[in-house]
């Protein structure tokens, strides 16, 4: 057929998934494809029998190439945290919609692990990925996700493999949060103007989701002392993106523990209730026995 896909530039066609990090490539193979470029991509981004990493492949380069965003719209948590597709590198022209596509997913996942109550394979490769495509994390998860991971690193049955992937994750973790900085603030270098979590919130991450009411002082070795996420007072605090909350509300974790006062003012009304309680109940006993 004349108007058949050339071998070699069909081939990489069939494999989007090669085709993201290297646009001179993408162009060759949409251009060799011709107007069966579309119609092959859809094929991928829909059928069955193509690899996870084709299928949100082919679905990004439809959003961005031909303005179809049925494939990028349908991605699931599980295909956009796949091993493969967290390992692909995108081209600058896909970034915005490969961003789109997976960025919300990727916080989820870095959610899900940090509030598991015995967190398994720390995720590095979506840490990693959200680094690669500065995905917006309100100014917040990064730094809180990175101190369950300190926290955990105190653990004494910790082996020297999770505590390597321990490290590695918060460092990817900095290289979001710095990524995400740079993104949301584009004339302002990170080193110019911090933006560092605030100390009231240095325990609210374990307290939230462990349900612990008391502070918990966890004690991290020296190696996951990490100086990078810095101190600074309430005033420092970048406040969350505008727009309303994410499905997943990572705006919940910004909440720290109870000050003492408060505890002390939660105690009082406890106390008087209880009181309160009390006297009805002796009321009703005496009235019982007039009656």
């Amino acid at each position: 057929m004349a108007d058949a896909i050339p071998t070699a530039d069909g081939d990489a066609l069939r494999r989007p998934s090669s085709l993201t990090a290297d646009p001179d490539r993408l162009t060759a193979a949409l251009q060799a494809g011709g107007d069966h470029a579309k119609a092959t991509l859809e094929k991928i981004a829909t059928g069955k029998g193509n690899t996870v990493a084709d299928k949100v492949a082919a679905a990004v380069i439809l959003a961005a190439r031909f303005d179809d965003r049925s494939g990028v719209e349908s991605v699931t948590q599980d295909e956009a945290t796949d091993g493969e597709v967290l390992g692909l590198e995108w081209a600058p022209e896909l970034e915005d919609t490969a961003r789109g596509a997976l960025g919300e997913h990727l916080i989820v996942s870095l959610l899900t692990w940090a509030s598991s109550p015995s967190p398994l394979q720390p995720p590095v490769a979506a840490a990693e990925a959200a680094a690669r495509l500065a995905v917006d994390d309100d100014a917040a998860i990064y730094r809180k996700v990175s101190q369950r991971a300190t926290q955990l690193s105190g653990r004494q049955d910790l082996d020297a493999d999770r505590r390597r992937q321990l490290t590695d994750l918060t460092d990817a973790l900095h290289r979001a949060d710095r990524a995400a900085q740079e993104r949301r603030h584009p004339d302002h270098s990170p080193e110019a103007e911090p933006q560092e979590w605030s100390s009231r919130d240095e325990d609210a991450l374990a307290n939230l989701l462990e349900g612990n009411t008391e502070p918990r002082p966890a004690q991290a070795p020296a190696q996951f002392e990490d100086p990078r996420w810095g101190e600074s007072s309430d005033n420092d605090q970048e406040p969350p993106g505008p727009g309303p909350h994410r499905a997943y509300d990572p705006r919940a974790l910004l909440d720290g523990p109870m000050s003492e006062a408060q505890r002390a003012d939660e105690k009082n009304v406890l106390r008087n209730w209880g009181i309160t309680a009390l006297v009805l109940v002796a009321v009703l006993i005496l009235l019982g026995l007039l009656i």
